[in-house]
């Protein structure tokens, strides 16, 4: 490369030739000339945007976001939302942040990958007091990138009696707050609202919350900004009754005959109910170890139903002593995929330190390899 072609004349300008191959001249002072030599040639090996001047690199934001929105949510009913993600980086984690409309929280349910980059997530049922819902997605790559879509509204529609809502009514949900709260306003059907650790806390990093709310966060990720969510006609929600991810020909049935169904249509997540079944755990986290066993039920379109029991005790090491945890039922989410690898991939807690996914095992190693849950079918 070619830096100077001439000796500075008298007068102190000079003409200095550009590099990679680009022939024209600036004519400065020869003392700004060789500043500007020595710094800029160290921007554009490093890629890094000179101040004053637009980032184009190939490196922004590549995120793409494709939504059908919800046009109604009948009050008592459970609905699944789905949405296309796809990102050069990959796709760590989607997550839906929901409220009711007017209220000042969010709380989130995730969302697990089908096929095609197709996610799906399971809302709790709006009560019939709730008049319209929030939400919006949040998507963390693997890169450690945070994002945001726009934010939707959605009406309530009030039915007579609530009760008639769809079976599927026993969803986890979770807030970034400090203080676990009594109820989820404006919401029903739910088996447990969850706390967050700090490094799970993407939405406070977000600005879904603020740092006084949620007592901060040590998310690895940074927010990048929101990505606008284009229409796709092609995705629509998928109505759950009984547990069961309905056909076409049986929307009109469930949703009383004549057009009047909150879903556009229906998706039916087609994976093999591999999950369906005992799963025995092994656990080891030193000195203490122990085995236990929960049983996970599944539709027979591959929708996880229902785990049982829905918590186990597991040893702590100071003491050996029984603590509450989730086991298998953080893994197969109820109104998620009933497929083993497809679970177990998704499954992303922040202590996970490696995992082994197959169709009738799954091994985690946690804590930074101390804690170890192998899990057998």
């Amino acid at each position: 490369m070619k830096i100077i072609d001439k000796l500075p004349p008298a007068n102190g300008k000079t003409s200095v030739d550009t590099c990679l191959n680009n022939d024209f001249s600036l004519q400065v002072p020869w003392s700004k000339a060789l500043i500007i030599l020595l710094i800029v040639p160290c921007f554009v090996l490093v890629n890094i945007p000179l101040p004053g001047y637009a980032d184009t690199s190939p490196d922004g934001p590549s995120l793409e976001i494709k939504h059908s929105p919800i046009s109604s949510i009948k009050s008592g009913e459970t609905v699944a939302v789905s949405a296309k993600l796809k990102d050069r980086e990959g796709v760590e984690l989607v997550r839906i942040y929901f409220r009711s409309e007017g209220t000042k929280y969010y709380y989130f349910v995730p969302m697990i990958v089908s096929k095609d980059d197709e996610y799906f997530g399971l809302l709790p049922a709006p009560l019939s007091t709730t008049k319209r819902i929030e939400y919006l997605f949040l998507v963390k790559t693997y890169n450690n990138r945070i994002f945001t879509s726009q934010p939707f509204t959605t009406p309530v529609t009030k039915q007579k009696d609530s009760t008639k809502g769809n079976d599927l009514d026993h969803i986890d949900v979770s807030t970034e707050n400090t203080v676990l709260p009594e109820t989820v306003v404006g919401f029903d059907r739910m088996s447990r609202v969850r706390l967050v650790t700090k490094p799970e806390k993407h939405g406070t990093a977000a600005g879904l919350y603020t740092h006084g709310e949620t007592g901060g966060t040590t998310s690895t990720g940074r927010f990048h900004g929101t990505v606008i969510a284009s229409k796709d006609s092609n995705l629509k929600t998928m109505l759950i009754i009984g547990g069961v991810a309905l056909g076409a020909a049986a929307v009109g049935l469930a949703a009383g005959g004549g057009g009047g169904s909150s879903s556009t249509g229906v998706v039916v997540v087609a994976d093999d109910a591999t999950g369906a079944g005992q799963w025995t755990l092994n656990f080891e986290y030193s000195p203490c170890s122990k085995t236990t066993s929960q049983t996970v039920s599944c539709s027979s379109e591959g929708l996880v139903t229902a785990v049982s029991p829905t918590a186990i005790g597991v040893p702590l090491p100071a003491s050996c002593a029984n603590s509450p945890y989730a086991g298998v039922a953080e893994v197969f989410i109820v109104g998620g995929s009933c497929d083993t690898v497809t679970a177990c991939n998704s499954y992303a807690p922040a202590d996970l330190a490696s995992r082994a996914c197959e169709n009738s095992s799954m091994v985690f190693q946690k804590s930074g390899g101390d804690r170890v849950e192998r899990w057998s079918k």
